[in-house]
């Protein structure tokens, strides 16, 4: 579902009345939650969200998930699939996925597929050679 900007793809449910406002929502988690700040943050940085100083998510800029391994997960040494999935408001393609095995420090380009429809998720993988150590993906 897509209309106004808005998106129904994320724990849906039934309906039995719908409201249209004029203003955004006061509610806890519409004020304090689900807001993007309105100037950047250093890492680690912490925030408060309040109406006043971010704005809703209602144009999801982008999000990237990583699906296997797991969090926490203990990986042998050797060849290993990194995969997940990708997604944006659709208003434009996603051009490239990079992933990270140190933090930040260096980027590895992603094989992904883009997909028919601008609002669907991009499946991701990238392969790497791990040598014994921590890894944060």
């Amino acid at each position: 579902m897509r209309e106004l900007g808005l998106f129904g793809t994320m724990q849906v449910k039934w309906l039995s009345r719908l409201r249209f406002e004029t203003a955004e929502s006061a509610n806890f988690y519409h004020a304090t939650e689900y807001r993007v700040p309105l100037s950047l943050l250093k890492p680690g940085e912490k925030f408060r969200f309040t109406m006043e100083n971010s704005r809703p998510t209602w144009d999801i800029r982008l999000m990237s998930y990583i699906l296997y391994p797991e969090s926490g997960a203990k990986l042998k040494p050797g060849t290993v699939t990194v995969s997940g999935v990708a997604y944006n408001d659709g208003a434009a393609r996603l051009e490239s996925v990079l992933v990270s095995f140190d933090r930040g420090h260096n980027w590895q380009p992603a094989d992904f597929q883009t997909p028919d429809s601008p609002y669907a998720w991009y499946q991701w993988s990238v392969q790497t050679t791990l040598q014994p150590g921590v890894y944060e993906i």
